[in-house]
């Protein structure tokens, strides 16, 4: 085989990879069909939870206000959060790390961590206070789907 059979070859090869992503990627495109939602959290939660809550339009409109306002908390924390990982690590450029400094640093990062955990009760506590009667049995099933699915072991080599 000559070089330029060989080039011609790997050219050919990698033209039909490139051809090949681009039909997947525009094969999986939304084609408008279905109007799409902002989504502040993981893809599909905000639908999984209007159809399981069966939430009606002015729930779901006040859904969307408690979801801004808990991103919005949650983005101060993880802001506070990487500011304080970053003076952690910091002290690592040093001969002789500050304990104290460091251990104030990490109690911190800890009432950051309980604070994340209580803003995200308090939100779905306030989800469950839009719901009627009838809808709080299914919001008390979802979250015990939740809570498994949280809990739940993960399998070898995988991170949360």
């Amino acid at each position: 085989m000559t070089k330029d059979n060989f080039y011609r070859i790997v050219i050919t090869l990698l033209l039909l990879i490139n051809i090949g992503t681009l039909a997947f990627v525009w094969m999986d495109r939304n084609d408008g069909a279905k109007p799409q939602m902002h989504h502040i959290g993981p893809p599909h939660v905000d639908e999984m939870i209007i159809e399981r809550l069966k939430l009606d339009d002015k729930q779901i409109e006040q859904f969307e206000e408690l979801k801004h306002e808990h991103h919005s908390q949650m983005v101060e924390i993880q802001r506070q959060s990487g500011s304080l990982h970053n003076a952690l690590f910091q002290l690592l450029k040093t001969d002789h790390v500050d304990t104290v400094y460091r251990d104030s640093i990490l109690h911190r990062l800890q009432l950051l961590d309980k604070e994340k955990e209580l803003a995200t009760f308090d939100h779905f506590q306030k989800l469950r206070g839009i719901l009627a009667p009838n809808q709080q049995s299914n919001f008390d099933d979802f979250v015990e789907e939740l809570s498994r699915r949280l809990l739940a072991p993960l399998p070898p080599g995988r991170d949360r």
